[in-house]
Parts: C-alpha cells; structure tokens; sequence
C-alpha cells in the first residue's frame, strides 16, 4: 500500500457477539454437523442444550480502486440464497468499504513493513459528530503528540468508512508483533496516559464514542501474495493440502 494512493479496503465481519439463539430448531436432515467443523470452538451441553460461541472474524481484502472490488465481485460465486456468507447458525455478513485517509495516518510506512511480521490487529472503531472530521483531525494529532511524548506510539493505518456503518464512522488498524507490545506500554505509564484538559473537551465535541477490538491472526484463513509471505514465510506457509 502506497501513501499516495486512495486504497479501498473491503472488511468483511462475521459472527455477532450474541448469544440469545436466533434461529429455529434444525431440521433433521441438515448437514451443518458435516460443514461445520471447527475443534477451536468449545462447546457445552446442558439439559439438551448445546452451547457455543464461534467468535468475531474479520477479513479484509485489499483494493488499489474501486473498480477492483465490483471486478472481485462479478468473480465470486454466491450461495443460492442470495445471501453471502450466511447458513442455518451463522447470520448474513457485514460488509464494509474503508477509503485510506493519508492524513489520519501514523507512520503507515513502519506499518507495512510490520505486516508480514504481525500477529495481531488492533482495530479501534470511531464514530464521529456530524461536521466533526476537521475537529477528529485535530484530536487525532493531539492524542499521537501525547503517545510520542512517551515514546509509546504506535503505526496506525487511517479508513473512512463509506459504507456498510453509519457516517462518521472510521478504523484505525495498528499491526502488532507481539501483545508484549501492551506490556511496555504499561510499564513505561503504570496508571495509563494522562488526557488533557483541552483533549477531553475537543473529545466531547468530535466523538460520539470509539471501542477497540483485538484480534489474533490466523494464517490458515489467510490468503497473502508471495511477496508479502516471503516476510515471514514460516508462519504464512500453508499445509500443502491446503
């Protein structure tokens, strides 16, 4: 990914962090027991019940255009059903469209580098007041000025989403080697950093609010060119029947 190009990344999540059921009994001829195969997954039994939860992933697939996506689309084949991604127990995807902000952007060339090497991304999640991005910007300048003074700064990789989540929605993506990185952090502030005064009031204006998500990444799900494995070809390497 270049700095200069306006990347569109697709983000594709799956699952929900519901556990109420929400779909009717099975019937007795469903072959989801044959499809569904997943022994990371534990599951309970109670009285009959079965329970499980089958996690939160996110695939996101990198485009240099739009254009790139609809050609992605037109190859893909989709279930019958009309619904990607969807079955007896999984509920229908969620796709987002994320156009790369160059300018919400940390030190996005140490976090390409860092990519092949990652083991986990840190994906916070913004939603932002109507007519606030000038302001978003500015909080974002703020809140890296404070992580530098503490040489605890860390690569972000900037998306406005276009669509796919209400506006005034953005992703910040941080590579991370190693959750060690989480370690230093606490160990160089032990009580957390510190917001200004001026910080928490431009907050209030800008922000409707933001959480952060952490998840681990799986090789085997993955599909990366062969420049981009070479980085850590041990790790990406694929089971040959596979």
């Amino acid at each position: 990914m270049r700095a200069d190009e306006q990347a569109a990344h697709r983000v594709v999540a799956d699952g929900r962090d519901d556990c109420r059921p929400q779909s009717k009994p099975l019937p007795a001829d469903s072959d989801i027991r044959q499809r569904i195969c997943q022994p990371a997954f534990p599951v309970r039994e109670l009285k009959g019940l079965v329970f499980t939860y089958m996690g939160l992933q996110w695939f996101f697939e990198l485009h240099n255009s739009f254009a790139s996506i609809e050609d992605l689309d037109k190859t893909l084949v989709m279930p019958r059903s009309g619904i990607p991604y969807s079955d007896e127990v999984l509920p229908a995807s969620q796709t987002l469209l994320g156009l790369y902000r160059p300018h919400l952007s940390h030190r996005w060339d140490e976090a390409e580098k860092s990519l092949p090497k990652a083991r986990y991304f840190l994906v916070t999640v913004y939603r932002v007041r109507s007519g606030g991005q000038t302001g978003f910007a500015d909080l974002t300048r703020i809140r890296r000025s404070r992580f530098e003074s503490m040489n605890f700064d860390q690569p972000e990789i900037a998306y406005q989403i276009m669509s796919g989540a209400p506006s005034g929605t953005f992703l910040f993506i941080t590579p991370l080697v190693s959750m060690k990185t989480f370690d230093d952090g606490l160990a160089k502030t032990p009580d957390g950093p510190r917001e200004s005064s001026a910080e928490q009031k431009l907050a209030a204006e800008v922000e409707i609010g933001h959480e952060s998500f952490l998840f681990r990444i799986d090789p085997r799900a993955s599909y990366v060119s062969e420049d981009f494995a070479a980085g850590d070809p041990e790790f990406w390497a694929r089971p040959k029947n596979q």
